[in-house]
């Protein structure tokens, strides 16, 4: 019995249950420190993790952890498909831009404007850019639950940036947005059997189809 393995996939597995959670709880008491009249539901995230804001910190390290997240999955997914494992990367690393392109109370800096910008549109289309068409490969990531998702993501997108450009519910949009682009990698992980980089233990290849068996090489002639 492997115990390396089964350690580790238990370890991913873990990971995956709790990391939402944990952003999530942490997303929670951010906002819960700010002073009377701050709205979540018209506030974003990054207004919590403004130079104007209190404790700052907490949710600093709320879009840190996002990011850490993003760029451990990323690694991690080996059954997803290469170009949405790197816009997966991309957009972690697009979070940890956020997070050191703090807004102020009365601007916003336009690095802060990229970064976001880029992390949600990768994040976006990370799912449909890394999609496996082998009946094999796991639910989350055949076109259908891919295509989705992606369809779904980039339609709040959409939604969320017409909520900033007219300074309305941007906040309601954002959680949502957010909660799903957290959650989704941790439902792929756990599909997939919380199968990641084992070099050599793997079952499948990273298209998703079974791997042939190699035999004993004193069968081989």
């Amino acid at each position: 019995m492997d115990t390396r393995g089964h350690g580790a996939r238990a370890r991913r597995l873990v990971a995956a249950v709790a990391a939402p959670l944990v952003l999530v709880a942490g997303t929670l008491l951010a906002e819960g420190l700010q002073p009377p009249g701050f709205d979540p539901l018209q506030a974003t995230l990054s207004d919590a993790a403004g130079l104007h804001a209190a404790h700052r910190g907490v949710m600093t390290a709320v879009i840190i952890g996002m990011a850490t997240w993003y760029l451990v999955t990323a690694w991690w997914l080996a059954v997803v498909g290469l170009a949405g494992r790197v816009l997966l990367g991309a957009g972690g690393a697009a979070f940890l831009g956020i997070a050191g392109s703090p807004v102020s109370e009365d601007a916003v800096p336009l690095r802060h404007f990229a970064f976001a910008a880029l992390a949600f549109v990768a994040l976006s289309l990370w799912p449909v850019a890394g999609m496996r068409r082998s009946a094999s490969a796991p639910w989350p990531v055949r076109p259908a639950a891919a295509v989705t998702l992606s369809a779904v993501l980039c339609g709040l997108f959409a939604c969320f940036t017409v909520s900033v450009a007219f300074e309305s519910w941007m906040g309601l949009l954002e959680h949502i947005l957010a909660l799903i682009l957290v959650t989704w990698p941790s439902v792929v992980l756990i599909a997939s059997g919380t199968r990641g980089r084992h070099p050599g233990q793997s079952s499948e290849d990273p298209t998703g189809r079974p791997m042939e068996t190699r035999q004993p090489a004193e069968q081989v002639r």
